[in-house]
């Protein structure tokens, strides 16, 4: 019950590591922002519209809310795949759709991007097949005392 009171009642701050910070009453963003220079706040929905979820610094924190502490670079990053995405309309074979306007050489003047390719052209790894074969050596110590033809093997 204790940590169900925890939980709804507070403002939780995720980090990438899993580690949770609680805060019980109100709290501003630029308190938090301090503590991580190098990071921003975000809205779990970050991962989805990563413009729209970053929380800036004049903000209020209210509790029985949840926010992440994202590095500024994974930020920029997510800003860039949504960015890529919402370019030119793909087909699910990798190729652009060819629904803009067209130079003489066919290829979609406005927003020409790689297609989007799996990294072996679309083959299936062949499955290989490891066995572990036994091997035993013998080995042979030579003693001087009683000739070189002499064997002697090790017993556990």
């Amino acid at each position: 019950m204790l940590r169900k009171f925890i939980t709804v009642r507070s403002t939780r701050i995720v980090h990438a590591g899993g580690l949770i910070e609680y805060y019980y009453m109100a709290v501003p963003a630029a308190g938090v922002l301090e503590k991580y220079p190098s990071s921003c706040l975000a809205q779990p929905t970050v991962f989805r519209s990563p413009w729209e979820s970053i929380v800036q610094p004049d903000e209020i924190l209210t509790p029985g809310h949840k926010y992440y502490v994202v590095p500024r670079r994974t930020v920029r990053k997510l800003q860039a795949r949504a960015q890529w995405a919402s370019g030119p309309a793909h087909r699910a074979d990798g190729l652009v759709s060819e629904d803009s306007e067209s130079d003489s050489s066919g290829q979609s003047v406005e927003g020409r991007r790689p297609a989007l390719r799996a990294g072996n052209g679309g083959r299936k790894k062949k499955a290989v097949s490891v066995a572990w074969h036994p091997s035993l050596k013998v080995i042979a110590e030579v003693s001087p005392v009683n000739g070189p033809a002499k064997v002697n093997r090790f017993h556990g």
